[in-house]
């Protein structure tokens, strides 16, 4: 499939879209001590939402992988080590021919690769003028990172009960209904803006009756990721590193500037730390937490909480002292 394509079909992926590949079980674990205020410092310096989100972000439709530019061999365990890695923590993947919405490209050229993806197609990169991905100045260190391997990703606000968009994206004639918090009630009473008609971004929009709590059932849900791997760059990690690497970046939001070097993780891989090459407990018990967490919150920040708490109160060996 070429890379044209493969954009045609993640553009097609921002409105809404089977078993599970084999099960991957090996996991690096590690004599860390975490208790919840270690967790939360994880949590923190792992994660980056874009200022606005409502929650933190999570796949719930199926993840549809495309690799481009390696030899299908390679491609192909690279695909089965992420999918597989999905598909442990009860993460829908999509059937053979589906439709991507994450794209990993391996280029020479990391950087003239990144460029030429968002100027060839910069509504994939910023469909809204909301909270549903980086900012301009993110949008501008992907293109012009030298790492080893960069990501940008795409999410939506979405209603908790029905899975719909509830966002407007370029072009579409939808009214917004802004929601005001109440006095009385601390909940939220909705309104149409008419001026509001055809605005991307912004206040959610959404049919309601009467008052709405707080948090509105919105929750924010993965729509599209893109990956470009510096080949040369990336060479002296295995393939089974690389695709425990990419599992991480594409099952959460993560921080192309965190800095992971105090804990565990294979964010480390390209680092200094002489970090394990394999997903860390630390990893994967946070992303267990993070798909196990209820779907709506009042505040991502509650949520983040409610993450490092299942995260310390893990039976995992690395959980305990």
């Amino acid at each position: 499939m070429s890379v044209a394509l493969v954009f045609a079909a993640l553009m097609a992926a921002l409105a809404p879209q089977d078993p599970p590949p084999s099960i991957v079980d090996d996991v690096v674990v590690e004599g860390v001590r975490r208790d919840r205020a270690a967790a939360y410092n994880y949590i923190q310096a792992l994660t980056a939402p874009p200022f606005g989100s409502h929650t933190m972000a999570t796949w719930e439709t199926p993840i549809c992988l495309a690799v481009e530019n390696l030899g299908a061999v390679p491609a192909e365990a690279l695909k089965n080590r992420v999918l597989g890695r999905a598909g442990s923590l009860e993460i829908e993947v999509g059937e053979e021919g589906c439709e991507p919405n994450v794209i990993v490209i391996f280029s020479a050229d990391g950087a003239a690769t990144a460029t030429a993806l968002v100027e060839d197609s910069p509504q994939a990169f910023r469909p809204t003028s909301g909270a549903t991905q980086g900012d301009n100045a993110s949008l501008s260190r992907f293109m012009r990172s030298d790492r080893p391997v960069r990501w940008w990703s795409v999410h939506m606000p979405v209603d908790v009960t029905t899975g719909q968009r509830v966002i407007a994206l370029g072009g579409e004639n939808t009214p917004i209904v802004h929601y005001q918090e109440t006095q009385v009630s601390r909940g939220y009473a909705a309104a149409v803006d008419p001026a509001s008609r055809g605005q991307t971004g912004g206040p959610p929009w959404r049919k309601v009756r009467g008052i709405q709590p707080p948090g509105n059932n919105i929750r924010d849900a993965m729509q599209a990721t893109f990956i470009v791997v510096d080949a040369q760059k990336a060479a002296g990690a295995s393939l089974a590193s690389v695709g425990d690497y990419l599992s991480m970046v594409i099952l959460t939001q993560v921080d192309p500037e965190a800095d992971m070097s105090g804990v565990p993780s294979i964010l480390n891989l390209f680092s200094n730390t002489g970090s394990a090459g394999e997903l860390s407990q630390w990893d994967i018990d946070y992303l267990r937490a993070l798909y196990a967490t209820p779907p709506a919150w009042t505040h991502i920040r509650f949520q983040q909480q409610d993450i490092a708490r299942r995260m310390a109160e893990s039976t995992s060996p690395a959980a305990t002292p």
